[in-house]
């Protein structure tokens, strides 16, 4: 009886957020407030295609996929494309388990020991391949024909939804989701969704308190470069401030300096006088 007891606190102490209408416990109040949706009825989701509503985000993620017309997952180990995240999962179990190659300075993994060691490049700075408009260096063949897109204005790949054109076909699968509201990407702490992968990393600086962009003039830190950048242009729209208020004040010392001077000397006394007619 003890140890049921103590199995029942120990559920209670790891999800303290309790449900008023079923009692189902959550570790968190914004899992609990999304459970509520259940229980009122509430679908605050909504496709910004077609109007439907859900009462979950999930559901939403699930059913926006039904309106992508493009395949935006990719298998990793031999690049077919599906339209579905579940497609994708269903047909990686095909593949045998991959032997996984760690990069050791960012933690990003390959399924080849080659595709490894074309990665290590970017670390080394090593260039195998150069532009031949621009002569710029590039660790990968495939990275020049990107790059060369810069110089032809190609841009192959083209938004079905709004024909906006973009040179790389990753910058199409980003803009794509401005259409679907598409956000896989979600906090851990707050249960809030991101679209980019970025933009979910800058969000979690908020919780932990991190602060890595720091200004070199006065030491303040921030949780965003965007941030940092505006408040230096701050020190040096000051700066300019005070250039041009010591400029406009030796202009005003001139002025006065001028205004007070007598040009008319006596050749004889020596005496001067603000006007001709006076001598």
């Amino acid at each position: 009886m003890e140890e049921q007891l103590t199995s029942k606190l120990d559920i209670d102490t790891s999800k303290p957020f309790k449900c008023p209408v079923c009692d189902k416990h959550f570790s968190n109040n914004s899992h609990l407030q999304r459970h509520l949706h259940v229980h009122t009825g509430e679908k605050p989701h909504q496709c910004q295609l077609c109007g439907r509503s859900f009462s979950q985000h999930y559901n939403l993620k699930a059913h926006m996929e039904t309106h992508i017309s493009v395949k935006v997952f990719r298998c990793r180990i031999c690049t077919k494309e599906f339209s579905k995240k579940k497609e994708l999962k269903a047909h990686v179990q095909t593949h045998p388990k991959p032997t996984s190659f760690h990069c050791q300075l960012c933690d990003k993994d390959f399924t080849k020991k080659s595709y490894l060691n074309q990665h290590l490049r970017a670390h080394t700075g090593y260039k195998l391949s150069y532009c031949e408009i621009c002569n710029k260096g590039f660790p990968n063949k495939s990275d020049v024909r990107k790059h060369m897109r810069i110089h032809t204005n190609e841009r192959p790949f083209v938004c079905e939804t709004c024909s906006k054109t973009f040179a790389q076909k990753a910058h199409l699968m980003a803009h794509i989701r401005t259409h679907t509201g598409y956000k896989p990407f979600d906090c851990p702490i707050c249960g809030k969704y991101f679209a980019f992968k970025n933009d979910l990393k800058k969000h979690t600086q908020t919780h932990s308190g991190e602060k890595p962009f720091r200004c070199e003039i006065c030491g303040r830190e921030f949780t965003r470069k965007d941030n940092m950048s505006k408040h230096v242009l701050a020190h040096s729209n000051a700066s300019q401030f005070d250039e041009s208020l010591r400029v406009a004040n030796n202009n005003l010392v001139l002025d006065i300096a001028e205004s007070t001077r007598t040009p008319f000397e006596h050749m004889v006394c020596n005496n001067q006088f603000l006007s001709d007619d006076q001598i």
